[in-house]
């Protein structure tokens, strides 16, 4: 009997132990990715700033689908800025992300 009730005692710890772990990894996920979003919004407005100043260095020139786009490069971040119709910037990052800057 005591046996049992040991091993019953083993299983419940470990099994709240793995849960622990992980609501633990769970909760370290959702940090960093809130870090990287931090960090994107960060990048997104300085970019947005040098686009806006001209102070983005230019490194090739393309026509892609009837539109100039610049592949740019502003401190360490490199990123392309196509322009589009009524002086619309649309700016893609290396990450995935991209946004637009209208005229005004």
């Amino acid at each position: 009997m005591e046996v049992v009730i040991a091993f019953t005692i083993a299983v419940l710890a470990i099994a709240f132990i793995q849960q622990s772990l992980s609501l633990i990894a769970k909760r370290l996920y959702v940090m960093k990715k809130q870090e990287r979003d931090l960090q994107t919004v960060a990048q997104v407005q300085e970019i947005f700033t040098a686009q806006v100043q001209g102070s983005a260095k230019v490194l090739e020139s393309k026509n892609v689908d009837g539109k100039n786009c610049n592949l740019m490069e502003y401190k360490s971040f490199n990123y392309y800025a196509c322009w589009q119709d009524f002086g619309i910037q649309r700016i893609y990052l290396i990450n995935g992300y991209d946004f637009l800057i209208l005229p005004r």
